[in-house]
């Protein structure tokens, strides 16, 4: 798969497509981070977690390494859940500092930041 059709496959998954470079072999399988329980939320709107449900995401979100995020985000959306919006921007801001340091599975721009 070419990087423009990986865009074209997941432009509108999330808020993060345009922002920072997919995983170098995006996976048509989901991977897991250890977070089979999430696969509960799935069909949930990113607005309709409760704070408790946030927390669960939060804690998978916060044990991982910053270049794992992509894949991770990957494998929601391949699961059919969606990020809780209260962790976006947390999200894009980990994937951001993986793609700077150099962490980023791609290590190449998707688009200019």
């Amino acid at each position: 798969m070419e990087l423009k059709d990986y865009k074209t496959a997941i432009c509108g998954i999330s808020c993060f497509c345009d922002k920072v470079a997919p995983p170098s072999h995006p996976s048509e399988e989901p991977v897991y981070f250890e977070d089979e329980e999430l696969d509960a939320y799935k069909g949930i709107a990113a607005d309709s977690y409760t704070a408790a449900q946030v927390a669960e995401f939060e804690e998978v979100l916060t044990t991982m390494r910053p270049g794992e995020v992509s894949e991770w985000l990957h494998s929601l959306h391949l699961r059919g859940i969606s990020l809780p919006a209260p962790l976006a921007d947390r999200a894009a801001g980990l994937m951001a500092d993986s793609h700077l340091s150099g962490e980023q599975y791609n290590k190449k721009p998707f688009c200019e930041f």
